[in-house]
């Protein structure tokens, strides 16, 4: 039957095809659940986008936010492999532009946070006046809308203790504690069917060293008064993705004068170099598109440097989706068109990169392979099936030596 159904579809057994010469891991999603391909491979799905909402609607129907943490685990990892098919499907064979695709895997990622934190205020036997205390905020990709396939989600979790009875914190603390703790292990921990996101929330105040849910006071405070350059720096992307949105929304408000103030340029530029020096060394001789030099990263930290040194004049720059932000910038000359056509396009070449090489094994990996075979299905999937391994090669070293270049004139200079 369901041979007969594919051969009546030819369209939907091309898409598969395609699946499988590109990615292992979305080739196993179909092979361990065949009754996906149907739904993720249909016309009227693959061509359409599917919001955070119509995410969480599905997983509440499959009764995610009722069910205790073991059928959590099992619900969302199968989900997220059902929604990640159909996204690298419009991916792989449709070719939906870079910020629709990131934007999907972000609103994947944020649909399944928000509803298994739902599941886990009912498991504790919150009250609602304290689930409204509490708002999750998220940094880096996805605090800017652009996840890719394999990521670490930075999450923030902050309770709010204005106009708190001192005898009822130490209770409230710990149930805030206990529910990212609960979160981390239905979302990131491993299980049979693998782990849906590693949750990292060493990006809070202080630190590892700082209690895993700070209050409102002490956030704001420490921001404020202790935060160091690189931790202004990544505020630039925090956005709320579940709990009390609009106390997020509050607390990142409460924020922004930090973020518009007069940074020092020569700092900014000095704690930028210094980070991406210490990462960079780190790599040994792997031909990294993220860290390494000429990747990602120098586009990510000389668009949120230059950011930085702008807002005072114009706030409106301000924004965690890095494509967006170098429109902005443009638009505000602190970027000429021609550089900001050139960080657009080679962002987009090296996230396409990174998105491949995820995809294949759901690893997150962003070197280059080594081996021929490797390189030339590469080639292929960026370039089309006549691609040669030196033309693409060659592409990619002058795409680096330009990005570096452009990340040197910002950092390098005295302005």
């Amino acid at each position: 039957t369901h041979f007969r159904h594919l051969l009546r579809q030819p369209r939907m057994l091309e898409l598969m095809l395609q699946v499988f010469a590109s990615s292992s891991f979305l080739s196993d999603t179909l092979i361990k659940y065949p009754e996906t391909l149907g739904w993720a491979l249909d016309q009227r799905v693959v061509r359409r986008i599917r919001s955070t909402a119509d995410i969480v609607n599905d997983l509440r129907d499959l009764g995610l936010s009722s069910a205790m943490s073991e059928k959590r685990q099992q619900l969302i990892r199968s989900q997220r492999r059902r929604e990640v098919l159909r996204i690298g499907a419009r991916d792989i064979c449709l070719h939906e532009p870079l910020r629709t695709i990131t934007a999907e895997l972000s609103a994947l990622a944020e649909a399944i946070i928000d509803v298994d934190l739902e599941a886990v205020w009912r498991e504790l036997g919150a009250s609602a006046e304290e689930v409204e205390r509490f708002t999750l905020l998220a940094f880096g990709k996805q605090g800017g809308r652009e996840l890719n396939y394999s990521s670490d989600v930075d999450l923030l979790g902050i309770w709010d203790d204005r106009d708190t009875d001192p005898a009822d914190r130490e209770e409230l603390i710990a149930l805030y504690s206990r529910a990212l703790q609960q979160l981390r292990t239905d979302v990131a921990s491993h299980t049979t069917d693998g782990y849906a996101y590693r949750l990292d929330f060493r990006l809070r105040p202080y630190g590892s060293a700082g209690p895993l849910v700070p209050s409102w006071s002490a956030a704001t405070s420490y921001y404020r008064k202790k935060a160091s350059d690189w931790e202004h720096q990544a505020l630039i992307k925090v956005s709320p993705i579940a709990g009390n949105r609009e106390l997020g929304r509050e607390f990142i408000l409460t924020l922004r004068p930090i973020l518009i103030e007069r940074f020092d340029s020569g700092s900014v530029k000095q704690t930028i170099a210094r980070l991406r020096a210490t990462a960079v060394s780190r790599l040994g001789k792997s031909l990294d598109i993220k860290d390494g030099e000429g990747g990602i990263r120098d586009i990510e930290f000389l668009v949120q440097g230059v950011q930085m040194t702008s807002a005072a004049r114009l706030p409106s720059v301000l924004t965690g989706n890095t494509m967006e932000a170098i429109v902005r910038l443009v638009a505000a000359g602190h970027l000429s068109p021609e550089q900001g056509d050139a960080l657009q396009k080679d962002y987009e070449w090296f996230r396409r990169i990174e998105h491949f090489l995820q995809m294949q094994d759901d690893r997150q990996v962003h070197s280059i392979p080594s081996g021929d075979e490797a390189r030339e299905r590469l080639a292929r999937q960026m370039n089309g099936a006549g691609a040669s391994v030196s033309e693409f090669l060659e592409d990619l070293s002058t795409r680096r030596q330009r990005t570096r270049e452009a990340y040197l004139g910002f950092v390098g200079s005295t302005g």
